[in-house]
């Protein structure tokens, strides 16, 4: 956080918390307590949806996803939001990385992916960085 001319902070956590038994509210509450410490430092809070992961790929898992995620995206707590789940999710699939995205893990994505959601964070952030 104390970085020189670091503007913006993504904030892209919370699949191993759930993962690990901590529940949607405790995601949440920590997301906004980093927030509120970035917003401390005059930075921009970007969050980012939690991606597709095969460990989750359930319908109660995936109902915790999606409730985390549309927390993100709905809040109000971030200055802006990147849609990591809608860029990179299998639409015939819920929960699952495209193919094309997947590494091989089910939950981490390779080259492709990882540019896919380099163009979805440019895609937010260049307006934002000509102000």
């Amino acid at each position: 956080l104390a970085v020189p001319q670091v503007r913006i902070v993504l904030l892209a956590l919370g699949i191993n918390d759930l993962l690990h038994g901590n529940t949607v509210a405790e995601v949440e509450a920590a997301d906004t307590l980093l927030v509120a410490e970035a917003h401390a430092h005059h930075l921009l809070a970007i969050g980012v949806t939690l991606t597709p992961d095969e460990r989750v790929a359930h319908p109660a898992g995936i109902a915790l996803l999606q409730q985390v995620n549309g927390w993100i995206r709905i809040s109000g707590a971030f200055d802006g939001v990147v849609d990591a789940y809608a860029a990179l999710v299998d639409p015939r699939r819920p929960g699952y990385l495209l193919p094309a995205y997947d590494s091989g893990d089910g939950l981490h994505p390779n080259a492709a992916g990882y540019l896919r959601l380099a163009q979805a964070v440019y895609t937010l952030l260049r307006p934002m960085a000509a102000r």
